[in-house]
């Protein structure tokens, strides 16, 4: 199944080993969860090798990436500069104090970045440092950050919420439309829909909720059908992406 995005979520989490005596974190639900809410999840010193037998880590393919480890650069801000390119960390909205990312007996400090290119800068909507989890990780904390994307994924099907509907068509909207959309509103047709919808009064229960938006959406496209013309349907091209757990040793 094949659905559309306009942001990608992204984390990247030094997790100092994904096994370590008896604990196995690709098992692990807490581990799991936290990783399963982004579209891709990049893993450092998973230190499981590279001839590892791992297929998957919850929803994500897993696919270890970084077989030359480099030395530790000393000079990370110039070689930003001269490469155009920007840290997230301390400058970006959430995380503007910016919040250490590594704690150790000896103290906290930052060691965990988000770079991006310079180019890329506008598109970040936010980074945040999560809060650090000792059960989860030796002493690092996962960093998150989303930016405005165009694209497209072929998803598994038991990766997709079935519950989906269709996206409603577009409509213009110019000065009066305001004033006929309300005229709208006070049709036969859609006080008809109106009063089916107040008769449930209260809503308790996911099915509840989830009948209750489908019939509001409906009063809104009748309306919007009988008064707004709707916009021309241009095609946009869209990238195809398959969301990967990107791993390094």
């Amino acid at each position: 199944m094949t659905m559309l995005f306009s942001t990608l979520k992204m984390c990247t989490w030094n997790v100092g080993g994904l096994f370590s005596g008896d604990i196995d974190k690709t098992q692990d639900k807490t581990f799991i969860d936290s990783i399963s809410k982004y579209d891709l999840a990049f893993l450092v010193e998973t230190h499981v090798g590279y001839n590892s037998n791992i297929k998957n880590v919850g929803p994500f393919n897993y696919y270890p990436v970084c077989k030359k480890l480099d030395c530790r650069g000393k000079d990370l801000c110039e070689f930003c500069i001269s490469h155009q390119l920007r840290i997230l960390n301390g400058r970006t909205l959430g995380d503007l104090n910016s919040n250490y990312t590594c704690y150790t007996p000896n103290g906290a400090s930052d060691v965990n970045y988000s770079i991006v290119s310079e180019s890329a800068l506008d598109y970040i909507l936010y980074f945040r440092v999560a809060e650090f989890v000792p059960t989860l990780s030796d002493c690092h904390c996962k960093i998150e950050w989303e930016m405005s994307a165009q694209f497209s994924a072929n998803l598994r099907d038991d990766c997709v919420d079935h519950d989906l509907h269709t996206m409603p068509s577009r409509y213009m909207w110019s000065e009066n439309s305001a004033t006929v959309f309300q005229e709208a509103l006070t049709s036969p047709s859609v006080i008809a829909k109106i009063s089916d919808f107040m008769l449930k009064g209260h809503f308790t229960s996911k099915i509840d909720i989830n009948e209750a938006s489908v019939k509001l959406t409906n009063i809104f496209i009748e309306a919007a059908e009988q008064s707004l013309k709707k916009t021309l349907n241009i095609r946009k091209r869209n990238t195809k992406i398959s969301l990967t757990l990107i791993c390094t040793q």
